[in-house]
């Protein structure tokens, strides 16, 4: 498959939110509500497209928090714990706040392909939400200026795994959103830790 070197699904918002990442296991809602702002977008008149890159209705860390503790109600669990993707995207459709799901499938792909096929899943639903075991250096990085990246040593750790929503790339990065900022993945350390993707309308 032919792909654009660069694409960005993000049609200009810039502002975030941590949506609740910075003090609880919400990662995975959190990512899921950063893909549903850019679906709203995508879908809005250009007066409204306008005001919402503005911040103007952005969803907030109180509502995430909340869909957070609904959904882990429905399968006993506490906060505190992470969020299946499967699972909460089920819930999702479930309660008609999306039409449908996928998981895309990765395993057994090697580089190009596997990025190939993720950036393609990325273009054509309008972003993915991806996990990654983190390695223990991304971890500390968190979201300090540069790039994840894998050096000698690094592994993913799989007790450092972490949900969030991939929105651009270039010939070098994938970008994501996460605790609420941007962020760059060196294409090898996406590689080495992406475990899961899901796209959903």
């Amino acid at each position: 498959m032919t792909l654009p070197t660069h694409y960005d699904c993000r049609r200009g918002i810039y502002r975030w939110s941590p949506l609740g990442n910075l003090l609880s296991d919400d990662c995975t809602v959190a990512a899921y509500l950063h893909l549903v702002m850019i679906h709203n977008l995508a879908a809005a008149s250009s007066w409204k497209r306008l005001i919402y890159r503005l911040g103007y209705r952005v969803p907030h860390s109180p509502y995430a928090v909340q869909e957070y503790v609904d959904f882990l109600a429905t399968i006993g669990e506490k906060a505190g714990v992470g969020v299946n993707p499967d699972q909460f995207l089920a819930w999702e459709k479930e309660k008609g706040r999306i039409l449908e799901y996928q998981y895309v499938q990765l395993n057994g792909l090697a580089a190009p392909d596997l990025l190939d096929t993720l950036n393609q899943a990325m273009i054509d639903w309008n972003g993915c939400l991806i996990t990654v075991a983190l390695t223990n250096r991304a971890y500390d990085e968190g979201t300090l200026r540069g790039a994840w990246h894998i050096e000698p040593g690094d592994v993913p750790n799989q007790n450092l795994e972490h949900a969030v929503a991939l929105v651009a790339y270039g010939p070098r990065m994938e970008s994501v959103v996460t605790w609420g900022e941007m962020k760059d993945m060196t294409r090898p350390f996406t590689e080495a830790t992406i475990n899961g993707c899901w796209v959903f309308l």
